[in-house]
C-alpha cells in the first residue's frame, strides 16, 4: 500500500484488515493471514522535520537557471528510503521525461543540467554550513 501520509496509510491498512475479517467470516475454516511490512514511506513527513534540505535543493535548482517544479510523490525511491532512515534526501530531477512509460526518454542537455544542480547543491550546503 502507498499513501501520502502515515494517517492515510493506517486507514488503508484498516480497510484491508476489515476485508480480511469479512472474507474470513464468509468462509469459515479458511485461514487468512495478513502481514504488513514497512518499506517506503513518504519522504515529505521526514523532510518536514528539517525543511532546509528542501530549501537548499530548490535554491540549487534556481542557481542552475531552472525554475523548480514541486510535485508530491508517495515514495518508492531511494530518497524515500534514505529519508525514513534519517538521511533526508529530497528527489531531484535527472533529466528524464515521461518516467515509467513506453515514451520515457532523457536529453543529454537535461542530464547535464541535473549534474549542474548537484554541483550547485554542494555549493549551497558549503555556504550555508560555513561559520
Amino acid at each position: 500500500m502507498r499513501a501520502f501520509s502515515e494517517r492515510e496509510l493506517a486507514e488503508r491498512e484498516d480497510v484491508l484488515r476489515d476485508i480480511v475479517d469479512a472474507t474470513a467470516a464468509r468462509f469459515p475454516g479458511a485461514r487468512i493471514q495478513l502481514e504488513t511490512k514497512a518499506t517506503y514511506r513518504n519522504m515529505g513527513e521526514a523532510i518536514a522535520r528539517d525543511p532546509k534540505v528542501l530549501d537548499y535543493a530548490i535554491e540549487a535548482v534556481r542557481r542552475q537557471g531552472i525554475e523548480p517544479v514541486r510535485r508530491a510523490i508517495r515514495g518508492g525511491t531511494d530518497g524515500a528510503k534514505l529519508s525514513a532512515m534519517g538521511l533526508l534526501t529530497p528527489n531531484l530531477f535527472a533529466g528524464g521525461q515521461n518516467p515509467h512509460s513506453v515514451e520515457e526518454w532523457v536529453s543529454l542537455e537535461w542530464m547535464a543540467a541535473a549534474v549542474g544542480v548537484c554541483l550547485q547543491l554542494v555549493s549551497v550546503w558549503l555556504e550555508k554550513s560555513s561559520p
